[in-house]
């Protein structure tokens, strides 16, 4: 199918992906997870911070006595991103009142339970000296949490050597031994204090609450490879769903770009190769992240100069480096380019196996709800800025009739460039919010080009033995393939959260979704196959017409 009508997209996909999302909604209705545990995770991932503190103060009247759950309760009061003071007036909160009153207990349990709950409140809005106050009321030391909260203050108030002390004693205490853990390894690397690290480390309890990135950086700086490789390399983090879907989105593009190989298929198996070529070569990359960041001290900082040199050359040089090397390889040692479009094929695969590792990472817990953003935009601009690469051998060799590298650096120059500043808008926090729309049209500008690639590449086909072919039309597939994503995304929120959670996900991103498809299906939808034919990266505007009339043997004669 070249032409996808109202009616059919109507019939086809509107039309199922309502009658899904009803039948999800009712089927899903009477199923209620039982698991308070899951339940609050769903509600905040819905923003329902109100249902969540239900759910906690269910929790609570069961077991008084779980300090967990007071601080889930006293957390959700709070809200995500409102950590510092809130108190304006001289109002006493929800949380003060309620804690305030266990506080006033005789009940030494009781009271203990009011004065964490105000002490960890206060801590949570960096009111230090309120928070000592209170935890330091508490009776019982030996209470879950309390000495790491009393550990976390002395911290912010730079008072290290006491904050290891409490956070020692919450270890001892074996109590929340994640949070001591952690803290006290971020004290000790800070500190430089390795030997003592190191003894963490070498503890089969303890180094599994330290975090991944602390340990990446010390294994690092003691060059302890095996060790380093280990944690960088490590897939503990890769979930079934978004295994799942970075499957389905890769696949996807992969038959797209086997049904734009018309004239000579490739073979399946040189495909693959160079498809696990970009997986593999993809886990180099935080090798390489890290050594720009820990030996030579580069990375992100605030500083709009250095965040966008090291979006270029940090990020943009770093990956466009690892998403080329399959190709190049196989370019170097085989002989199946030998064709022009190979040269996108072969780098869109190879820049699909490195978005495949990527989405791994990315299609965790609610990252599940970016599943049909980044089929649409991060997948796709990985493969546009690979075959801008390619494009310049491309170019040297049937444009120019002769090898030229210069083409090819001049290349990827121009990716690293764009990966940068594409990158740039949506990581630095410095520019005003409106600012990561410049990426939208960034990649915009890039897949309109990328159509324009692949369209000169088929032009140049040595196999196309006819001068001109009919439309090559794949916009039928690419809208029920990249149709299908957007409801995959729902149907997998929906059954690892709930329906509320997947509905408030979908109409979030319903409207982008479908802009981005349009513009995918204009530009990538069909191609005008014309032997030898360059379209031009840019359209000239046709020179005005002259408003005098042309001389001709028609015109009438000049009079003298």
């Amino acid at each position: 199918m070249n032409v996808i009508t109202f009616k059919s997209f109507l019939v086809k996909i509107v039309i199922p992906t309502v009658i899904i999302v009803i039948a999800l909604n009712l089927g899903l209705k009477n199923f209620k997870d039982k698991d308070p545990l899951k339940i609050i995770r769903n509600a905040k991932i819905a923003g329902k911070y109100d249902l969540a503190q239900d759910e906690y103060e269910k929790l609570i009247n069961s077991d008084f006595y779980n300090l967990e759950y007071h601080r889930g309760y006293i957390r959700c009061d709070i809200g995500p991103f409102r950590f510092g003071s809130l108190t304006t007036s001289g109002d006493e909160s929800n949380i003060e009142k309620i804690y305030g009153n266990y506080t006033e207990s005789e009940d030494t349990n009781i009271s203990d339970i009011g004065n964490y709950g105000l002490g960890f409140y206060y801590t949570l809005q960096f009111e230090n000296s309120k928070a000592e106050s209170y935890l330091s009321k508490v009776h019982n030391q030996y209470l879950p949490f309390l000495n790491n909260t009393i550990g976390v203050n002395h911290l912010k108030s730079g008072r290290y050597d006491q904050a290891k002390e409490y956070f020692y004693k919450e270890i001892d205490y074996n109590g929340y031994l994640k949070g001591a853990f952690a803290n006290l390894s971020r004290i000790l690397y800070d500190n430089k204090e390795f030997d003592e690290l190191n003894s963490l480390l070498g503890d089969h309890q303890s180094q599994k609450f330290i975090p991944v990135s602390l340990k990446r950086h010390f294994y690092f700086s003691n060059g302890d490879l095996f060790l380093y490789l280990k944690e960088t390399m490590n897939f503990e983090y890769i979930q079934f769903p978004g295994l799942v879907s970075a499957f389905l989105i890769s696949l996807a593009w992969f038959l797209y770009l086997r049904r734009l190989d018309i004239f000579e298929p490739e073979k399946i198996r040189y495909l693959l190769m160079v498809l696990l070529g970009g997986m593999f070569f993809s886990m180099f990359c935080g090798v390489l992240y890290d050594t720009f960041e820990y030996r030579f001290g580069f990375g992100l900082n605030g500083g709009r100069l250095n965040d966008l040199l090291f979006c270029i050359f940090g990020i943009g040089l770093i990956e466009e480096t690892v998403k080329i090397i399959p190709f190049l390889i196989l370019l170097k040692f085989t002989d199946e380019v030998n064709e022009s479009v190979d040269y996108i094929i072969y780098a869109s695969i190879s820049a699909l196996g490195f978005a495949f590792m990527e989405n791994l990472l990315y299609f965790q817990d609610l990252g599940l709800s970016k599943i049909s953003g980044r089929a649409f935009t991060a997948v796709l601009l990985h493969m546009t800025l690979t075959s801008i690469v390619a494009y310049g051998l491309f170019y040297s060799r049937y444009a120019k009739k002769y090898k030229d590298r210069s083409y090819f650096l001049i290349a990827f120059a121009l990716a690293c460039v764009i990966h940068g500043i594409y990158d740039y808008w949506l990581l630095c926090p410095s520019w005003p919010v409106f600012f990561p729309f410049l990426s939208f049209f960034i990649l915009v500008f890039c897949v309109r080009k990328y159509g324009v690639m692949i369209n000169n590449a088929l032009n140049q086909s040595e196999f196309n033995t006819k001068r001109n072919l009919p439309l090559l039309g794949l916009t039928g597939y690419l809208v029920y393939s990249l149709s299908a994503i957007i409801l995959m995304q729902y149907i997998i929120v929906a059954l690892t959260f709930n329906t509320i959670v997947a509905n408030m996900v979908f109409l979030q991103n319903i409207l982008s979704s479908y802009i981005l498809l349009f513009i995918i299906l204009r530009t990538l939808g069909s191609y005008h196959i014309r032997k030898s034919v360059w379209r031009p990266f840019y359209k000239k505007k046709s020179p005005k017409a002259s408003l005098n009339r042309p001389n001709s043997d028609r015109s009438f004669p000049a009079k003298p």
